[in-house]
């Protein structure tokens, strides 16, 4: 009987001590999550806190390529950002990071440069099914506007304790654009359009 608790404590504290696991997630005190960059890029996650432009040079499920970290030159905000790059077949994209969240910062499609507005929650204070709302500065041929980005996390889907997806509900004016998947390990795996 001894030998089987001693067991049963071993798998129990190797569980505790997986990075995706829910413990190491939550804030039991206000109820609230971290958010790990690695789950936006769908890298390896080692339970560090600190935030670390990882290399990677990936095909998502979603079939979207995702490539960097490089350096490249905003040219309304005057300044060099690390980013990464995420392509499709008629658009391409870059983000950065910022505490709180990933955020865009060029989009080809609509020649777009932008800043702030948070389009994947990051970091601490991350609570189910509340929404949150950042302001972001846009460009768009040298216009500029001001517009209102939404994050509502829908759900953290665990397993066995540990972290496999979250899912999250993003809005632009307060208006639901689309449903995003992202997977442990593997990135962003689901994207559903709001009809």
């Amino acid at each position: 009987m001894r030998y089987i608790l001693i067991i049963s404590l071993f798998i129990a504290s190797l569980f505790a001590n997986d990075a995706w696991n829910k413990n190491n997630l939550l804030n039991k005190k206000n109820m609230t999550y971290f958010i790990p960059f690695e789950l936006w890029l769908g890298v390896k996650w080692d339970g560090k806190r600190a935030k670390t432009f990882h290399e990677v040079d990936t095909t998502l499920k979603t079939s979207l390529e995702l490539k960097g970290p490089f350096s490249w030159y905003h040219p309304y905000l005057k300044k060099q950002l690390q980013v990464y790059k995420r392509t499709s077949q008629n658009n391409i994209e870059l983000f950065t990071f910022y505490p709180a969240g990933v955020i865009k910062v060029y989009d080809k499609k609509h020649d777009a440069y932008l800043n702030n507005g948070i389009t994947f929650p990051l970091g601490y204070g991350w609570k189910i099914g509340k929404p949150y709302y950042f302001s972001q500065e846009v460009w768009i041929r040298d216009k500029h506007q001001m517009r209102k980005l939404g994050i509502t996390i829908q759900k953290l889907d665990f397993e066995k304790e540990k972290l496999t997806k979250l899912v999250y509900d993003y809005s632009i004016d307060e208006e639901k654009v689309a449903t995003y998947t992202y997977t442990t390990d593997e990135g962003m795996t689901k994207i559903q359009l709001a009809k």
